[in-house]
């Protein structure tokens, strides 16, 4: 049974592992010391799940503007984090692997990225 205003994935395939460092987990494990099973992580100021349009609006644009960027979609982000996850980005470790790319940033395969958007 899913919360309130968490919605199923459309797909199985959607459905995905993050890899995270062990330090990263230590961060979170310990920020989540004190919740109740089940409960969210990150949620809003009224406890729900954070709305990703009002985050975007509210937080990332803001940021954006700050920075010279003058407007930042969800989707603009998902192809920066992919094209920065490239195995042919010289700033990626050799040993990353397009398929996890892929898995992070929500796609089915490797060769998505590869292709380009």
């Amino acid at each position: 049974m899913l919360r309130e205003g968490i919605k199923e994935t459309k797909t199985e395939a959607a459905t995905a592992s993050v890899p995270i460092t062990p330090e990263l987990e230590a961060k979170l494990l310990l920020h989540a010391e004190g919740k109740a099973e089940g409960a969210l992580l990150f949620p809003s100021k009224t406890g729900a799940p954070i709305n990703r349009n009002n985050w975007l609006r509210r937080v990332i644009k803001p940021a954006a503007k700050r920075a010279g960027i003058p407007d930042v979609t969800l989707q603009c982000l998902r192809r920066t984090t992919a094209t920065y996850l490239t195995p042919e980005n010289p700033k990626v470790a050799q040993a990353m692997q397009s398929e996890v790319a892929a898995r992070l940033v929500g796609l089915s395969g490797g060769e998505v990225i590869l292709m380009g958007f």
